[in-house]
C-alpha cells in the first residue's frame, strides 16, 4: 500500500481502541462535555498526529533503511528542547547547547553514513522526511503538555480530527485502498501497536510513576532494541556508522535529560 492508505486503516484502528478504552472507562458524557477552545486545539493537535506525522514518517521508511529512519525520527528530544525555549519558556542552557550538538553529530552522522559504508547513496528527501517527522512529533507533544484533558481523551480527540482529515485526503487523492488480508493485517498492528494503546500506556506509566526519570530513561532502550528486530525480523544487516550515529543521538538526548 502507499505510505497514505497504510496511515489512514492504521488511524481507524487506533480510533476504535481508544475508543474501546473510553467505554471500558465509562467516560464518554466527559468527553462530550469539552469546551469549544479544547475541540480546537484537538483539531490542531490531529493534524500534526496522526495526519502529517505518520505521513512524514511512513515515507521515510519508504524511502530509507530502517537502521537510517528510526534514529533520525528519534532526534525528536532534540527538537523539543529547541520548541521548550521558543514556545515554554525554557533556559537555553550549555548542558542543553552541548547535548544539541552531540545529537547533531549523530544526525549527520546518520545521514551520510560515516561517509563509508554498505548503504550508499541515501536519499536526501528520506533524510528531510525523518527529520520532519521529528520535528512535528516534537511539537505535537509541546502542545500536549499544556493539555490539561485526560490522557485517553485527548488521544481519541485529536486521532479522530486526524482520522476525518487523513480519511479525506485519501479518498481526494486517489480513492480507498484495495483490502487484502496481509496488508489490512499490518495496518492493524500498526494501528494498534504504534498509533493506539502505547500511547495511553507511556502517559499512564508518566501519570502514575513517581519517579518520572526512571520511566523517560527506559525510553533510551527502544532504538536499540528496534535495531535487533531490524536485522532478526525484517533482515537489514545493520552498519557500524548506525550504531555510532545512534550512540551520538542518545548520548546527546541523555546529556539534555541530565538538566
Amino acid at each position: 500500500m502507499t505510505p497514505l492508505h497504510l496511515l489512514l486503516l492504521a488511524s481507524w484502528t487506533s480510533c476504535i481502541s481508544l475508543a474501546a478504552i473510553i467505554t471500558c472507562e465509562k467516560s464518554w458524557p466527559a468527553l462530550f462535555h469539552q469546551t469549544r477552545a479544547q475541540w480546537f486545539h484537538s483539531l490542531l493537535q490531529g493534524f500534526l498526529n496522526p495526519f502529517l506525522y505518520y505521513q512524514l514518517l511512513f515515507n521515510a521508511y519508504r524511502i530509507l533503511p530502517g537502521q537510517i529512519a528510526q534514529p533520525l525520527n528519534y532526534s525528536w528530544p532534540i527538537l523539543f528542547s529547541l520548541f521548550s525555549v521558543l514556545l515554554l519558556g525554557k533556559k537555553l542552557t550549555w548542558r542543553i547547547i552541548c547535548g544539541l550538538l552531540v545529537s547533531f553529530s549523530g544526525v549527520v552522522w546518520l545521514a551520510s553514513q560515516g561517509a563509508t559504508s554498505a548503504v550508499d547513496g541515501n536519499p536526501v528527501a528520506g533524510c528531510l522526511f525523518a527529520l520532519g517527522s521529528a520535528a512535528v512529533w516534537s511539537l505535537f507533544w509541546v502542545f500536549n503538555l499544556k493539555d490539561q484533558r485526560p490522557t485517553v481523551h485527548k488521544l481519541f480527540s485529536c486521532f479522530a480530527f486526524g482520522t476525518i482529515l487523513i480519511t479525506g485526503s485519501a479518498t481526494g487523492t486517489g480513492g480507498l485502498p484495495e483490502l487484502s488480508l496481509r496488508p489490512v493485517l499490518a495496518s492493524v498492528y500498526i494501528g494498534l501497536f504504534e498509533m493506539g494503546v502505547t500511547f495511553v500506556l507511556w502517559l499512564k506509566a508518566l501519570e502514575t510513576s513517581k519517579q518520572k526519570h526512571l520511566i523517560t530513561n527506559l525510553a533510551y532502550l527502544s532504538p536499540f532494541i528496534s535495531l535487533i528486530f531490524l536485522h532478526q525480523v525484517v533482515g537489514e544487516t545493520i552498519t557500524r556508522a548506525s550504531v555510532t550515529g545512534l550512540v551520538l543521538v542518545v548520548a546527546g538526548i541523555g546529556i539534555q535529560a541530565r538538566e
